[in-house]
């Protein structure tokens, strides 16, 4: 079982974590809420390694509470980060204890740059009084998780009190009354606007969208002189 030094290690040796290392070339991310963020854990790099995902989702499993593990009906992630870890994670429930955990993923609706809900569109969706563990690969605010347990919940499922993650970056094991169950937990500082950012106003660095693209994660993991 890894510790989370060693976690963060193995994100770093797969080049997925990233930190701004002050030079003014270097552009910074903006996040999907929209806030500014000097620093990356980028989930989608890590599942793309299904020994390292089945090892990632194992431990996850192990660390949530024993008595929730046989109540949980469903394992629900977002797409497209979490589709696959969901999967990963319903796999691992159901080989722990014996008998299957059905998985979906929601979809985000975006208006106006930022995520207003999720809608079941591609894939079967929670049922009636099924017991629902939401996961996600990083998290941020825990604004993602709020809409998509929405989403659920217009359903008729119920959520559970707590959800998984690879990574919580935020400043709180507890969002919004949820307690974040994670391999790693590391607080990455973000700034609400422009005006606040840190990197923008002392370093004068570009802010990026979408830094998971294969063209923003190149640019941010550039060499820069």
């Amino acid at each position: 079982m890894r510790t989370q030094e060693k976690w963060i290690q193995l994100y770093s040796d797969m080049g997925a974590y990233w930190m701004h290392d002050g030079n003014p070339k270097r552009p910074h991310a903006i996040l999907t809420s929209r806030k500014h963020s000097a620093g990356y854990f980028n989930g989608e790099i890590v599942c793309e390694n299904t020994l390292v995902k089945h090892e990632s989702c194992e431990q996850l499993v192990g660390m949530f509470p024993s008595d929730a593990i046989n109540s949980i009906d469903r394992v629900v992630g977002p797409a497209f980060g979490a589709i696959t870890l969901a999967d990963s994670i319903a796999f691992n429930i159901a080989i722990l204890r014996g008998r299957t955990c059905f998985m979906s993923y929601a979809t985000k609706i975006k208006g106006d740059g930022k995520i207003k809900e999720f809608e079941f569109v591609r894939t079967s969706m929670p049922k009636q009084n099924e017991v629902v563990l939401l996961v996600e690969d990083t998290l941020t605010t825990g604004g993602s998780v709020n809409s998509l347990a929405r989403a659920v919940m217009a359903k008729g499922a119920t959520v559970l009190p707590f959800v998984g993650a690879l990574v919580n970056r935020s400043e709180s094991k507890i969002l919004d009354g949820r307690e974040a169950y994670s391999l790693i937990y590391k607080y990455m500082p973000t700034w609400d606007t422009k005006e606040d950012c840190h990197a923008c106003n002392k370093l004068g660095s570009e802010a990026i969208e979408e830094p998971k693209s294969k063209e923003s994660w190149a640019r941010l993991n550039a060499t820069y002189e």
